[in-house]
């Protein structure tokens, strides 16, 4: 009798494990189900700047896709550094992501050793697009091209200056690896600093300084209005908004290839499954043509790159612009 009330209390402890790890396994399989609910994707500007009108169509087709809730937050604050550690210090769940760019993610650190965070502190997952910088004078400025601008420069580059969102704008980047590019000191030129991409848009249009880069998104209106003449474009290729302009590389400065991006950037330490799941929603998003028209209508271009190559691409632009910042004398 005892054997056989041994041999049934066997019998209960085994199917009561096998019940426990059955109902573990269904938590983990739950636990690594990504997402299982609403995301947070931080803004580090105000909306309707060049950054939010990426996010939102973003979001919405995350949304979608991926049946959870996906909110655009707006975090500005310290030329973006407010909503950069906003995403520093969330938890490495996936739930709190940075909608990274230019400024934020290479030429802030670039210029800033001593901000609270470093370039590659965060887990940096994907590329979502790129913009072209345009060169950019009065509408009725005699210049007609790039060629013009730097033999003008060559000539006396301290009668001219150009204006830029701050001193680690891109602006600044792109006039430095045009003169770099044409054996021009960029140290000789007066760099006015305004502010914010649409002053300097403003401040050129006006005749207030002779020469800017900024994002298409920012200067396509004025262009469009005679306000101001594009010379050339930054990407390798012609923009689909500005068809009769050059690119650098076009017009005889293929050494001039500063690029807007953005891109989708998470916390430290984020798991391996989190990235593979926003790599393959954001590659799916670039590849569908309503988003891609939406990103055109931006002044953008869906420009994905996976985990890999958009590491080495930010670290590549991240030491162009130390070696850039250190040449003008920016890098404090």
């Amino acid at each position: 009798m005892l054997r056989k009330r041994l041999g049934m209390l066997v019998v209960l402890l085994i199917g009561i494990l096998l019940a426990v790890n059955t109902l573990g396994c269904k938590g983990q399989q739950v636990k690594s189900k990504y997402p299982s609910k609403p995301i947070e994707l931080i803004v580090p500007f105000a909306p309707g700047g060049a950054t939010d009108v990426v996010a939102r169509p973003l979001a919405l087709r995350l949304q979608e896709m991926w049946g959870q809730t996906v909110t655009v937050v707006n975090k500005p604050g310290g030329s973006g550094t407010v909503g950069v550690m906003e995403v520093v210090g969330a938890a490495p769940d996936g739930y709190k992501m940075l909608v990274n760019v230019t400024s934020t993610g290479s030429l802030n650190p670039a210029v800033d050793p001593n901000l609270p965070y470093k370039w590659d502190q965060l887990t940096h997952v994907c590329r979502i697009n790129v913009n072209p910088l345009v060169f950019i004078v009065k509408g009725d400025s005699k210049w007609n091209g790039l060629q013009d601008v730097v033999n003008e420069l060559k000539a006396d580059p301290t009668k001219y200056n150009y204006g830029t969102s701050g001193a680690g704008g891109p602006s600044t980047f792109a006039i430095a690896q045009l003169c770099q590019d044409s054996g021009i000191d960029p140290t000789k030129l007066t760099r006015v600093v305004l502010g914010g991409g649409a002053a300097v848009v403003t401040a050129v249009a006006g005749g207030h300084v002779h020469l800017a880069a900024q994002n298409l998104s920012e200067v396509v209106a004025m262009i469009e209005a005679g306000k101001i003449k594009a010379l050339a474009v930054t990407t390798p290729e012609r923009a689909p908004q500005l068809p009769n302009v050059p690119t650098t590389k076009e017009a005889g400065f293929p050494g001039v290839t500063l690029v807007g991006w953005n891109g989708i950037s998470g916390p430290p330490g984020l798991p391996a499954d989190v990235v593979k799941a926003w790599e393959e929603a954001v590659q799916k998003v670039c590849a569908d043509p309503g988003f891609q028209k939406e990103m055109e209508k931006a002044g953008a271009t869906a420009a994905f790159l996976n985990q890999a190559d958009f590491q080495k691409f930010l670290k590549e632009y991240y030491e162009t612009g130390v070696a850039i910042a250190e040449k003008l004398g920016l890098r404090k």
